[in-house]
């Protein structure tokens, strides 16, 4: 996992060029482009990359707080930072995606709202960040909203249970099997992308 960024970001753009070419779509819809569903595999490994890099962030956060090491903070940094672009890019591909299967850009639904708010309170942890010069402060200032803004994340997936909305899960979409091959591919050079731009997860 260690690679070199470049050579992860370009076997992420290959399986995205696979994926988008041969990833499979519905045969048919009640509404909708069947071949709008090739968005899913863009769509779906980037907020997947969010969720993975927040958990990640958590993880670098307790270990700074038992170690004290500010190696923990900057890698907690990038891994918030990857989270929270991975984040507005996927939900930026699922506007598109909701656009083209209903004719509305944000329909302002519980689950893809859950994920809005979570992104914004991690862009202000960023932003806080940036405004405190003070290296040990903004570590352990970064490590306690980090570790507590994880509670958000499993309030994304209950969100629809809770709430209503018409957001779906992924094994409820109309797609055969065989796309989580692909999905899995696109998930393996995300994460591996987003780890090798964090540093590696060893000291």
């Amino acid at each position: 996992m260690r690679k070199s960024p470049f050579i992860w970001a370009i076997f992420d753009l290959l399986t995205l060029a696979v994926a988008v070419a041969f990833g499979p779509v519905p045969d048919h819809l009640a509404w909708g482009d069947p071949m709008s569903y090739k968005v899913l595999y863009i769509h779906v490994p980037l907020v997947w990359v969010m969720f993975v890099n927040l958990i990640a962030g958590m993880i670098f956060s307790i270990a700074y707080l038992r170690s004290k090491n500010l190696i923990w903070d900057t890698r907690t940094g990038r891994a918030v930072f990857i989270a929270v672009v991975s984040g507005a890019a996927g939900i930026t591909m699922g506007a598109f995606w909701s656009y083209a299967m209903s004719g509305i850009y944000w329909p302002w639904e519980p689950k893809s709202t859950a994920v809005l708010l979570l992104i914004l309170s991690y862009s202000a942890l960023l932003v806080l960040r940036s405004s405190i010069s003070d290296k040990e402060k903004r570590a352990n200032i970064t490590s306690v909203y980090t570790i507590a803004g994880v509670i958000l994340i499993p309030l994304t997936f209950l969100s629809t249970m809770l709430f209503g909305g018409t957001h779906g899960y992924l094994n409820q979409e109309p797609v055969p099997s065989s796309a989580f091959l692909f999905l899995g591919l696109r998930a393996v050079s995300c994460i591996g992308l987003s780890i090798s731009l964090i540093g590696g997860l060893r000291k």
